[in-house]
């Protein structure tokens, strides 16, 4: 699996974003943005935290149950597995951070709420 790459890039955006929240906070000119800025940064990470929680059950679900139910065809298991698990965590990730950051835009700006 490709956590090896996509742990230390969601890590790395969570220093810059707490950089961000730390610019805002002492900076007088970007104080106003600190609100928009802490959502994002708490809503991505929830986000990204649940889409891959949900890729884990929804993988230890399939281990437990393909095999009994796998296709015959080995070129076509082949290319299931490498898109299950090498590609489709990226698209989880991806997901799940956009999402966050879409819904913690969202929610700052209709409700004011964090």
């Amino acid at each position: 699996m490709p956590y090896f790459l996509i742990l230390p890039a969601f890590a790395l955006y969570v220093v810059v974003g707490i950089l961000a929240v730390t610019m805002c906070s002492v900076v007088k000119g970007l104080r106003r943005f600190r609100g928009e800025v802490v959502s994002v940064l708490g809503w991505s990470s929830a986000g990204f935290v649940l889409g891959n929680a949900l890729y884990l059950a929804a993988t230890v679900t399939l281990i437990r149950v393909l095999p009994n139910t796998l296709p015959s065809n080995d070129v076509l298991r082949a290319v299931g597995t490498v898109g299950f698990f090498f590609l489709l965590p990226f698209v989880v990730s991806a997901v799940g951070l956009l999402g966050g950051i879409v819904v913690g835009l969202r929610r700052k700006r209709v409700s004011g709420k964090i």
